[in-house]
């Protein structure tokens, strides 16, 4: 006895819909993770600079930003040390040791230079003071060492508001690293500042990769005072 022959099932509508959007739905997917995979590897220039900020902000405050915990104030006159200090004493290549002239008075900075995607400290990196014409190399912990710096006061502000610290270039160079060159970093009469953090970022292959500039804003306190002291009579 013959069986009847089976005609094919004629498709319904949604299952023709689906099996002509699932090619699209893979490239959609496919296209997803290369985006995700390109902006997780890129940190643009405003992220960059308000984790300067935010390492600004720490050292001023005196927070740690990797525990969050705060730091100890440096006592007046007295220089921080690292627990490294035996690493920065053997890659140091400055002449702090040697006494100043008669008259002259001086504050203590002490860069740190990390990785700007990790965070990691940066060994061997240079670190240059155009001001003292003297270089400097980080340790394993990514610090100089202790780097004294002649106090000037700031003639422009002099008769408008005399500001209490004294500012100096910092320019950072490292092998494979973009350049980096930080503006009127503060440094503080007898004090040593635990600082500042210096993030490098990466050169990137086929880009021209121009060095990084950035400039340390004054201290919101003198700003609040110069704000109140030219403020319009009513």
């Amino acid at each position: 006895m013959k069986r009847p022959a089976r005609h094919p099932r004629n498709k319904t509508w949604n299952e023709t819909i689906r099996e002509k959007a699932r090619p699209l739905a893979s490239v959609l997917i496919l296209a997803v993770v290369l985006v995700s995979l390109y902006v997780s590897s890129y940190i643009p220039f405003d992220r960059y600079v308000s984790k300067q900020v935010e390492a600004f902000n720490a050292i001023e405050t005196g927070e740690n930003t990797n525990s969050g915990t705060k730091a100890n104030p440096a006592e007046k006159g007295k220089v921080t040390e690292t627990g490294s200090l035996k690493a920065n004493q053997d890659v140091r290549t400055d002449d702090t040791g040697k006494a100043g002239k008669k008259g002259e008075h001086y504050g203590y900075i002490q860069p740190q230079v990390v990785d700007g995607f990790s965070e990691e400290p940066i060994r061997g990196a240079t670190v240059v003071i155009p001001e003292i014409n003297q270089k400097f190399v980080t340790a394993e912990d990514g610090y100089t060492a202790a780097i004294r710096i002649p106090i000037q006061e700031d003639e422009h502000f002099e008769k408008i508001s005399p500001k209490p610290w004294s500012e100096v270039t910092v320019l950072v160079y490292c092998q494979d690293y973009i350049e980096y060159a930080l503006f009127q970093a503060h440094v503080w009469e007898s004090q040593s500042r635990k600082g500042p953090k210096i993030l490098l970022f990466p050169k990137e292959k086929g880009k021209e990769n121009e060095p990084f500039g950035v400039v340390e804003g004054p201290h919101r306190i003198w700003i609040k005072e110069l704000v109140e002291k030219y403020r319009p009579k009513k």
